[in-house]
């Protein structure tokens, strides 16, 4: 469900905004950003994502999010951190405030990517390759970690 323009703007004076953001790869371990086209972190390369819709289970959203920004379907949906992103607004004194949980999702093929409004442009890259770019402190260092994570652990056999 999805709240009406002028609640949500009430909303996002008042609280943080429950998100998830993608850490999405393909076959060749290439990370997708895709560079924003509104606030906050306008023009800035960033994760596909956004807010949970009200009754939306994270992991739902992760999949309608993929979809509708990306126009991918994904698999091997791994939740990894959740951490706060409170950044400034362009157009105003304020902040936009959320409250992020980051999942690792593997793009089924075929990866070609279809962007809706929310980004301009998109690229797959290595992480190394992301790194040699000028990225938003908080993108950096998310791959990072991601780059840096321990394997997944293995199910115990039954």
């Amino acid at each position: 469900m999805q709240i009406p323009d002028e609640i949500y703007e009430m909303v996002l004076r008042s609280m943080p905004i429950p998100c998830v953001d993608l850490i999405v790869s393909n076959s060749a371990s290439e990370i997708l950003l895709v560079r924003r086209t509104n606030e906050p972190a306008r023009g800035h390369w960033w994760f596909p994502g956004g807010r949970i819709h009200f009754g939306e289970s994270r992991e739902d959203a992760v999949r309608r999010q993929l979809m509708k920004e990306c126009g991918l379907h994904g698999a091997d949906v791994e939740e990894l951190w959740t951490l706060d992103v409170i950044l400034p607004l362009d157009s105003s004194d304020r902040v936009s405030h959320g409250i992020t949980t980051l999942y690792a999702v593997t793009a089924k093929a075929p990866t070609d990517v279809t962007l809706d409004d929310q980004a301009s442009e998109f690229a797959w890259r290595h992480v190394s390759d992301w790194q040699e770019n000028s990225l938003h402190p908080i993108v950096r260092q998310v791959l990072l970690n991601f780059q840096e994570r321990p394997p997944a652990k293995l199910a115990s056999p039954r």
